[in-house]
């Protein structure tokens, strides 16, 4: 066996080459769901300030 790798060393270095040169395709990103904050007293006071800012933008 070491004969025979020895006499194909030169096909062998060439094709180990080869494969690290080829490019493997990244993976598709992962889609994960937005993180859902717990809806508490002040997450709730704030949504509705923006709601009226908004709100009052859109008046003028």
């Amino acid at each position: 066996m070491e004969k025979t790798c020895h006499q194909h060393r030169d096909c062998l270095r060439k094709r180990a080459e080869e494969e690290t040169v080829t490019e493997v395709p990244e993976p598709p990103p992962m889609l994960l769901p937005p993180a859902e904050l717990p809806r508490t007293q002040i997450i709730e006071r704030t949504h509705h300030r923006y709601e009226d800012v908004h709100r009052l933008l859109e008046k003028h």
